[in-house]
């Protein structure tokens, strides 16, 4: 009896704990990516919030010679770290093959933690495979 009761009060805490962490990430905004890798949210705008941003390299022939594309990408985030859990196609840049390459290399980037739990990603790409971030649509 005494074991059954300590594991239940150990589920309850675990499942206290849980929900607190959930309603903590509810709370934080979502937020745009700026030209300089800073973040604009409801709750203001922070310089230098991206922390590691690599571009991506695409492979030569990828890219039509006259390729103009801009997009949208959405970044699902750990809010605790900062780390990306999801990258996602919100407006393709009308090649799959650079949505792929965006992916791919937006899943490695790196967000000051605890700021924002999703980002928005607007970029611009031209020919032949010059990336601009935080572009406005």
């Amino acid at each position: 009896m005494r074991t059954e009761t300590r594991s239940l009060g150990l589920a309850l805490f675990l499942a206290l704990v849980c929900c607190s962490w959930s309603a903590l990430a509810l709370n934080l905004p979502s937020g745009t990516l700026t030209p300089g890798f800073g973040i604009t949210t409801s709750s203001g705008n922070f310089d230098h919030a991206v922390q590691y941003s690599p571009s991506p390299v695409l492979p030569a022939g990828v890219i039509p010679p006259h390729f103009q594309g801009r997009g949208v990408f959405i970044l699902d985030l750990q809010t605790a770290r900062g780390f990306v859990v999801a990258a996602r196609v919100l407006k393709s840049t009308g090649n799959k093959q650079v949505d792929a390459a965006l992916i791919a290399t937006l899943q490695k980037w790196r967000v000051s933690p605890r700021m924002i739990y999703k980002l928005y990603v607007p970029v611009s790409v031209t020919a032949p495979g010059t990336f601009v971030f935080g572009t406005p649509q």
